[in-house]
């Protein structure tokens, strides 16, 4: 088994972070972090729920039009990503064997995709190359689905099926407290 590969997010903050703090609720099953930046409280909240197979990231602020960042993804080694529509990233690749212990197995592994979708409250979202970056949004949430050609046929429309079905869904009517309850 491997690592999918690292999703980045990197802010534009007015300032340096302060009060920061780090929170992993072990009922909720659910990450958290805070901080400070001037007069401004950001907040990041992070689970990976089974119900709609995806790993989310919520970012919220007290102040309107306060989030804006880049958003990108990566893996150390076979694979490749670009921009998706005007808000997603699409990193697919194949899992081939990297050791010497398997210098004697055939160059085959699985294809696989993931894909980061961003959706935005107020300000706007733009992909351009292999990033997307938001400016100016008062929420924004990441959705992370992933698929692999042992269960699927096109590993990327898979995670973009996957990712129809979350992005209908409110965080914290629906995708939050379905997460919680199955985890419970």
């Amino acid at each position: 088994y491997e690592t999918l590969g690292d999703l980045k997010l990197r802010f534009q903050l007015d300032g340096e972070a302060s009060d920061y703090q780090r929170e992993l609720d072990l009922d909720e099953a659910v990450a958290r972090v805070r901080f400070r930046v001037g007069a401004t409280t950001f907040r990041r909240e992070m689970l990976a729920t089974a119900v709609d197979q995806v790993i989310v990231v919520r970012l919220t602020s007290d102040r309107p039009n306060a989030i804006s960042f880049t958003a990108s993804m990566s893996r150390e080694r076979d694979a490749t990503s670009r921009a998706d529509g005007s808000n997603a990233i699409v990193l697919e690749g194949q899992a081939l064997p990297a050791s010497a212990r398997h210098a004697d197995e055939p160059q085959a592994g699985v294809h696989f995709a993931g894909i980061a979708r961003v959706l935005t409250e107020g300000g706007q979202a733009r992909a351009d190359g292999a990033t997307v970056t938001v400016t100016r949004a008062n929420k924004a949430t990441v959705l992370i689905a992933a698929a692999t050609t042992m269960k699927e046929r096109d590993p990327a429309q898979a995670a973009r099926t996957v990712l129809d079905a979350a992005s209908r869904r409110d965080y914290y009517e629906d995708m939050r407290p379905a997460h919680i309850a199955d985890y419970q």
